[in-house]
């Protein structure tokens, strides 16, 4: 079947569902342009939402562009306090962890695992239009907000590389030109607490400020099932920040932020679910990890070695400046700087046991400066919009990951035995960039939009891996007929030497693009079709390398996106109905393999690979449909078909050397959604209550390639559990209710995962262990606003 037979019959069948499906919650909720008939008195219409998806103030109607969009307010209704609660409101979009700790983002599929601090990701995120350039920056992004959207697709033309996959960008609450505040207090189950609070209005009659800032702390929900009355998970965050407005005439507006926060929060650990020995043969020299009980099939029990409480520590801090100049009535220039610097020292725990099997101390640091300069213009009475401009970017980052893993089995691999490793990296990365984007209104109806980009990228990678206590350095400087000992680099080298860090250069360049037209045949309807390609910068790992093959660079990927889709405004603005299907030519796509050892050493080492060829076909659709005065009825569905298309032989988790043709992505579900509902009335005198609920759900998937079966294959090291990679399918549901008391005071209750549902996110194999991260069980609070307007 033809790339365009996909993507019709994908079209069809999600514009077929929509048409039968309970009304649902829609990806692009706004109404339509001012032009559209108002609803009669007394009924209710959807709200518009203005998003900046092209870097210009547009509807989201208007945009031909598969968009999620929600304003702050809404965004603490719904309970969305962090990124990975995005998936509350965009059932594409999945939020998971890589072993030791770094946040994976992956949107209609398409996602990239690594736990290095420098992993470029394939959805970016943005606040204010300024990148974060790795996403562990990204905690403290969903504070404070205006509102956030959720860019699906290729974004490569307009927010540059690292977003084949999408964009998040997430849009400040910004200084008022009168004076306002207000407080958000939520206390909830397991000593969760909560305070946020601004303060924003003028200083002089041109210059505007906003402070905000908020502190969580508690919520301990994780407990010991070895040790009675021992938990895990207390938060302790903070988040500030400082935002400047400055009009110093009517033709220069300047906006400065900083942005900071601190993290010292417990993280939480995966649940035991198998024992399968890493070295099989050093089975009776691990009784304790062969013996430990696996974890109950609930919520809460997990275990830790009690000596490693896992803990982050983590700073981060931004001064940031938007600079924008009328140079004529109809063109602007715009310059937007920032700088980031991050550090972090965090101990994780990802072998679900009480002992030393696999913990990491990962310590981190990165300085990152970003520039962009673009001007932006209208011309022929605004028919046409333009944007031409340049981006630069330089980002240093340093790592130094200790494992620990003395109780595991391949502590037994040397002689003495090997007590853990150091996993060294320094990177420094420049990313040069310039971009063209322009859209013409060809009729009244018809407008056409395309884009492109020329990015250049270079990498400079030094590496190697260290042993603290010298038996494993011995043993390869054994090898090589070359003394090494305890801290140096045992890293072979391909002149079959070691002692130093190996070099990894990374020069690349690619050009993306963008071509769109859209039809608009009346003010409440949309119907456009769109090509476009981004690239994903190729990256070097942070592994345990016993020769240079594991730093060796993998290419760059690219991903082919034809799109279509609708957007509808019925019934007087009532209900507000969008859909779309797509189809991803998906060209060398990054995940965890093996090679060859060329030199001989070791036999089949694990590195960075690309899988030549894969695709996706999905379709996805939303609705929310307003009835009757003060209820709202909302939900979307998404719909994804991954496949690795062409034969590519490599090894999975275990080991095992299989095709990996015909498998689907890890933590891609082919279905996943919400519905909602949520009933509002006007009581006397300003006074309001409402309820609603939500439902979130998605189809059973994987969290590795070739991870369904795999006793079928044979495991080796197989002792107890069960050793699969698989997600089953989960619901679970969200319900609120609150009381509007004044203008100024409101209260609400609220219920997160209510009926206490057992669900996994994905699942990490360390050394010995293979363990499943759950979300949270059933929790309930209460939250009261202040607002002074």
């Amino acid at each position: 079947m033809t790339k365009f037979k996909y993507l019709v019959s994908a079209a069809s069948g999600i514009a077929l569902s929509a048409a039968i499906a309970t009304p649902a919650y829609s990806q692009t909720s706004v109404s339509p342009p001012a032009a559209a008939p108002a609803a009669p008195p007394g009924e209710t219409t959807i709200a518009d939402i203005v998003v900046t998806a092209q870097k210009r103030a547009q509807k989201i109607n208007d945009v031909g562009m598969s968009i999620t969009a929600i304003g702050g307010e809404e965004m603490k209704k719904l309970g969305i306090v962090t990124t990975a609660d995005l998936a509350r409101i965009e059932p594409s979009f999945k939020y998971s962890y890589s072993s030791y700790g770094t946040p994976v983002l992956t949107l209609r599929g398409v996602g990239f695992n690594d736990v290095s601090l420098a992993a470029s990701p394939t959805v970016s995120v943005y606040t204010d239009e300024i990148p974060y350039p790795y996403v562990i920056m990204t905690k403290g992004a969903s504070f404070d907000n205006e509102r956030v959207e959720v860019l699906k697709g290729p974004q490569g033309t307009l927010f540059g590389q690292n977003a084949t996959g999408g964009a998040i960008n997430y849009i400040a609450a910004k200084p008022t030109d009168h004076f306002t505040a207000g407080m958000d207090l939520t206390a909830a189950r397991f000593g969760y607490v909560d305070a946020q609070g601004f303060v924003s209005g003028p200083v002089t009659d041109n210059l505007s400020v906003r402070l905000a800032g908020e502190i969580t702390s508690g919520g301990a929900w994780q407990r010991s099932y070895t040790r009675n009355d021992t938990l895990l998970g207390d938060q302790k965050f903070y988040k500030a920040r400082f935002l400047a407005d400055w009009t110093p005439s009517s033709r220069l507006h300047i906006n400065f932020s900083l942005n900071a926060w601190i993290d010292q929060s417990e993280t939480l650990v995966p649940q035991l679910t198998a024992i399968v020995l890493n070295r099989p043969q050093a089975a009776a020299q691990v009784p304790s990890i062969v013996a430990t009980p696996l974890a109950p099939d609930d919520v809460r029990s997990a275990d830790w070695d009690p000596r490693y409480r896992p803990k982050n520590n983590e700073h981060f801090v931004q001064p940031a400046l938007r600079v924008q100049f009328a140079l004529t009535d109809d063109i602007d220039l715009i310059g937007l700087s920032s700088y980031i610097h991050y550090t972090g020292e965090d101990l994780r725990s990802n072998d679900g046991v009480a002992y030393e099997n696999n913990k990491g101390l990962d310590v981190q640091e990165s300085d990152n400066f970003y520039e962009e300069l673009r001007l932006a213009g209208r011309l022929w009475d605004n028919r046409a919009h333009w944007v031409l401009g340049a981006q630069y970017s330089d980002d240093k980052s340093s790592e130094n990951l200790r494992r620990y893993y003395f109780d595991s089995s391949p502590s037994f691999a040397t002689t003495p035995r090997i007590i853990g490793g150091r996993l060294l990296a320094f990177d420094h990365g420049r990313t040069k960039a310039i971009y063209a984007n322009a859209d013409y209104k060809l009729t009244d109806q018809i407008t056409l939009n395309g884009g492109i980009r020329y990015t250049k990228f270079d990498l400079e990678h030094h590496g190697c891996s260290q042993d603290p206590g010298g038996s494993l350095a011995a043993l390869i400087g054994s090898i090589i007929g070359q003394p090494l000992g305890a801290n140096q680099c045992y890293t072979i080298l391909p002149d079959r030497t070691a002692g130093a860090f190996f070099y990894s250069p990374i020069h690349e360049d690619n050009v993306s693009w963008r071509a769109e037209a859209d039809w608009k045949p009346n003010a409440t309807t949309l119907l456009y079709a769109s090509i476009s390609k981004g690239y994903k910068a190729g990256t070097v790992p942070l592994l345990s390398a016993n020769t240079y093959v594991a730093y060796l660079p993998v290419r760059q990927e690219s991903l082919l996106s034809y799109e279509a889709g609708f957007k509808l405004g019925l019934f007087n603005r009532k209900l507000q109905l969008n859909a779309s299907g797509f189809y991803y030519d998906y060209t060398d796509k990054q995940l965890f393999g093996r090679q060859l050892d060329p030199l001989g050493l070791f036999g089949s080492l694990i590195k960075l690979v690309n899988v030549p060829k894969s695709r996706v076909i999905g379709a996805e659709a939303s609705a929310v449909l307003t009835p009757t005065r003060g209820l709202t009825l909302t939900g979307a569905i998404s719909y994804i078909d991954s496949e690795v298309t062409d034969s590519f032989i490599n090894y999975n988790n275990y080991g095992r050397v299989i095709d990996f043709k015909g498998l689907a992505f890890p933590l891609t579900p082919k279905w996943s959604g919400s519905v909602g509902v949520e009933y509002r009335h006007d009581i006397v005198d300003g006074k309001s209550a409402f309820v609603g609920a939500n439902v979130t759900f998605q189809s059973h998937t994987v969290s590795s390639f070739g991870g369904e079966n795999p006793q079928a294959l044979g495991v080796p090291g197989y002792q107890s559990g069960d050793p699969s990679f698989n997600i089953p399918a989960y619901a679970y549901v969200d319900a609120r209710a609150g009381l509007d008391i004044s203008k100024e005071w409101g209260v609400e209750i609220f219920g997160k995962n209510v009926f206490n549902k057992a669900y996994d996110t994905d699942l990490i194999l360390q050394n010995d262990t293979l363990g499943r991260r759950r979300g949270a069980p059933a929790t309930y609070g209460i939250t009261v606003r202040f607002r002074y307007k």
